[in-house]
């Protein structure tokens, strides 16, 4: 419930969670994807996870998704792009 986004770094991931963020070293975002529930998160792009409860809106033209409380957009992948819009759509 915590977990906003989740964001690679080098040799490691960043948790951003709501109200602060931890690092996680020597995790890759595959093996954190194993470990979060897939019908709350999505892997938008090789770089970034989402929590789709924290999804303000996604912009499937531009390619990016605002989460609520970050003023940076993430970045939609183009691999990641049909997924995206089958979970959206779906």
């Amino acid at each position: 419930d915590e977990i906003v986004f989740c964001q690679a770094i080098p040799r490691g991931v960043c948790l951003k969670l709501k109200n602060d963020q931890m690092n996680v070293s020597y995790l890759t975002v595959r093996q954190l994807m194993e470990k979060l529930p897939k019908e709350r998160f999505l892997q938008c792009h090789r770089m970034f996870v989402v929590n789709k409860e924290y999804v303000e809106y996604y912009d499937l033209v531009n390619q990016v998704i605002k989460m609520q409380g970050y003023p940076d957009m993430i970045d939609i992948g183009v691999t990641y792009k049909p997924e995206v819009r089958r979970q959206i759509h779906g």
